[in-house]
């Protein structure tokens, strides 16, 4: 890597790509050859999991907000303050339709992951006595 005015350049070179050569003395030689049929390289053994389920995973148990373009600067607490106002909107509506309120849970993850425990639990005080500043 390469420092210049502040910022690391990194040096690659160019990675060449050859094809195999099937010119004489390729089909002869047992090493260069399995015998037999081919095995799928991507089928692994019972118990082994593979990236794309640990992929999976990580998504379903994601906790942390992703990247929201209305609230791109880095003080995030409008971005808490809104998706708190969302969750309880979504969860009101729901109820009052007699819907799942489960569709809601996607507010209460970004905002349990942004705002402070402190802010919910005085929202949710103020909600409680009626003296709620936000219009759910």
């Amino acid at each position: 890597m390469l420092k210049g005015r502040g910022y690391w350049l990194i040096h690659t070179q160019p990675i060449l790509l050859c094809q195999a050569s099937t010119g004489p003395g390729w089909a002869d030689s047992p090493v260069s050859r399995p015998s037999g049929p081919l095995q799928n390289p991507l089928s692994f053994p019972p118990g082994v999991s593979t990236m794309a389920e640990d992929i999976q995973a990580k998504i379903k148990n994601y906790q942390t907000a992703p990247f929201d373009s209305r609230f791109p600067n880095q003080n995030q607490t409008r971005n808490c303050w809104q998706n708190y106002l969302d969750f309880h909107r979504c969860e009101k509506a729901m109820t009052a339709k007699g819907g799942d309120v489960s569709v809601c849970e996607w507010y209460r993850r970004v905002y349990k992951s942004l705002c402070p425990i402190s802010w919910v639990s005085t929202w949710d005080d103020r909600r409680a006595e009626g003296t709620f500043p936000g219009k759910i």
